[in-house]
């Protein structure tokens, strides 16, 4: 099968009504490691409450080994049509390998705007990338003058953990 037509069908099998199609093409993506799909299994994620299905797409996500796929992810992360699903998208960026250090003050910004769950999530890949990446001080230091101030606005139960990220971004810095 040509690469445009496998295209064509593992789309069509992730746009399908049947459970045993989407996992098929969800099977395809992962055997054959092609990260384009990020758009078209975001969409089986927003629109199939299936839990197989979720977790198998969770999976996927978590197992990309191509950091070319990191902007696709982070577009889906950003779209507001994807809230239901952002901590779903947020796990898979510390549970992967990938290098996401570029958006560092995106998962910040998560943290503060996101819901309790995505900032959990967001607080983990940050402290990922602090694990992993070297991150400028002036950028740590940009990032707790954004949350010194924005904390106000914070809900009341996410208010320890937005300390907590505080707190780690200060030990980071120094």
């Amino acid at each position: 099968m040509n690469k445009k037509k496998l295209e064509e069908s593992i789309i069509k099998q992730l746009n399908s009504d049947d459970f045993g199609d989407i996992m098929e093409g969800i099977k395809e993506i992962r055997e054959k490691g092609n990260y384009l799909y990020i758009k078209e299994l975001t969409k089986v994620l927003r629109t199939n409450t299936t839990i197989e299905v979720q977790r198998e797409i969770s999976e996927l996500l978590n197992d990309i080994h191509n950091n070319e796929a990191v902007p696709a992810i982070m577009n889906e992360i950003k779209l507001d049509l994807n809230k239901e699903i952002l901590h779903i998208l947020v796990s898979s960026c510390w549970q992967s390998p990938l290098d996401y250090s570029n958006y560092f003050s995106d998962f910040v910004d998560l943290a503060l705007e996101g819901d309790y769950l995505c900032t959990i999530e967001a607080i983990s890949v940050i402290e990922n990338i602090l694990m992993n990446f070297e991150i400028e001080s002036l950028t740590i230091s940009n990032q707790l003058f954004k949350i010194k101030k924005g904390i106000e606005e914070v809900s009341a139960d996410k208010q320890l953990l937005i300390l907590e990220l505080k707190k780690i971004l200060q030990e980071k810095k120094g």
